[in-house]
């Protein structure tokens, strides 16, 4: 999909009904997004109050952004919300490459996310 299709597809009442319904079922502690587009369409005002109703408000705005990196560079996305962590990054199709060794370099922030669920699960 390209850009505006991507926003008017996902935005569709039917689309963050679906959305709603499966964070509302599931209650997930942590969302890991394919796609950098995601976590901005989190904020949008027909996904955000409703999600913060189940998830809790968030902590924090979201933080987006890339690091120094000698080779190709793209956008991670970071929130937390009182029950639930997000991670946001690039979608497969368009992340042609993606080192792991970029990926590498966000792992003092994503790691702990990960460690926060598998002890609340106690795996």
């Amino acid at each position: 999909m390209d850009g505006k299709n991507y926003w008017t597809k996902l935005l569709a009442d039917d689309q963050v009904d679906n959305f709603i319904y499966h964070i509302r079922y599931f209650k997930p502690r942590l969302l890991i997004f394919f796609g950098s587009e995601m976590i901005k369409i989190l904020q949008h005002e027909k996904v955000l109050p409703r999600f913060s109703k189940i998830m809790g408000e968030s902590s924090e705005k979201p933080r987006i952004g890339k690091k120094p990196f000698a080779g190709k560079k793209f956008n991670i996305g970071l929130q937390s919300f009182e029950n639930c962590n997000i991670i946001s990054l690039p979608h497969p199709s368009g992340s042609r490459g993606l080192k792991d060794e970029y990926i590498g370099l966000f792992t003092e922030c994503i790691r702990p996310k990960i460690q926060e669920v598998k002890r609340l699960k106690k795996i």
